[in-house]
């Protein structure tokens, strides 16, 4: 009977330790890990936690990870003495708090200020004139109506060239040729002829063209031509009359009524090689200057100094002789 008894609480014991480690075991899905990690240098394989639960060692080289040994129902096997005392593991080092205590910040009472007055914006404004005229002033004519620009507002008309002629002098600085250029001769004297600005002056030259035939040139120049030398060909220009048999022969290059002109004029044909001599002559006290290139004996040269000279620009140059 003792016997059995004996037994009976054996089983009993049994039984309560299963039925404890069953309900004391977790799964392996919950488990997070070893309770503590065992101390720095263990070597062994295998680690009880300071719950009794039994863990692996896995890893490789360096990483040690711990995994839970499970039983067939994959929970946690647990219940088995710890492998060092819980002093021995590695328990989390927590920091005692430390209340401080707070101090104030004491600050003395400032007098009360009234705020600086807020500066005003200022506008700035700026008043802009028109870029160019609005409307045509007196005297003028569009040059286009559909407002492009116009390339050929540049370029001088023989129109303009004229009217600046008889206003103006052809030195520098320019000076008003006449103080009847003022008052516009050809309005005031519908007899006056361009290039004259005042009638005596054009009286003279009416008077001496028994001698010479007056061409007025685009360029400003007055050419007097001499009766016995040239004839017209019909186009309001001077032929020369080519001479029969040789003597000093030049070539009559343009007539000033201003020196600068005819000494530009003179050095411009000096560069080319040619001889030059300016030659005056005076009607009713107004000196003109007439530019010639030569003398030149041999007929050959002249044609080639003639060609050189409109080749330079004067195309209405000609042959005369001494």
């Amino acid at each position: 009977m003792k016997i059995l008894i004996l037994i009976l609480r054996g089983l009993a014991c049994v039984l309560a330790f299963s039925l404890s480690n069953s309900l004391a075991a977790e799964s392996l899905a919950n488990s997070t890990g070893p309770a503590e990690l065992p101390p720095v240098g263990f070597t062994g394989s295998q680690y009880v936690d300071s719950k009794g639960c039994v863990y692996i060692r896995a890893g490789q080289g360096e990483t040690v990870q711990w995994i839970p040994r499970v039983n067939r129902m994959r929970q946690v096997i647990c219940g088995f003495a710890p492998s060092f005392k819980p002093a021995e593991s590695q328990k989390a080092h927590v920091n005692p708090l430390s209340i401080q205590t707070p101090v104030e910040n004491w600050q003395p009472e400032a007098d009360d200020v009234a705020a600086a007055p807020e500066a005003m914006e200022t506008t700035v404004v700026t008043v802009r004139g028109t870029i160019g005229p609005t409307e045509v002033p007196e005297g003028y004519k569009s040059a286009w109506e559909d407002d492009r620009l116009n390339i050929y507002s540049g370029l001088q008309t023989a129109e303009g060239l004229r009217d600046a002629d008889q206003r103006w002098s052809q030195d520098v600085p320019n000076q008003i040729n006449d103080q009847t250029a003022k008052a516009k001769p050809h309005a005031q004297h519908g007899q006056l002829v361009y290039p004259f600005t005042d009638i005596e002056q054009q009286k003279m030259f009416l008077e001496a063209q028994g001698d010479y035939v007056l061409e007025p040139k685009d360029d400003g120049a007055i050419r007097l031509v001499p009766r016995n030398t040239a004839v017209s060909d019909g186009r309001g220009k001077q032929t020369a009359l080519q001479p029969a048999d040789g003597g000093n022969l030049l070539v009559q290059v343009a007539t000033f009524s201003f020196g600068a002109n005819a000494a530009k004029t003179k050095a411009r044909l000096v560069a080319l090689g040619l001889p030059v001599e300016v030659r005056r002559i005076t009607r009713a006290d107004k000196t003109y200057h007439i530019v010639l290139t030569g003398p030149f004996e041999d007929p050959r040269k002249v044609k080639m100094a003639l060609a050189a000279v409109q080749k330079a620009g004067f195309d209405d140059a000609f042959t005369v002789r001494r």
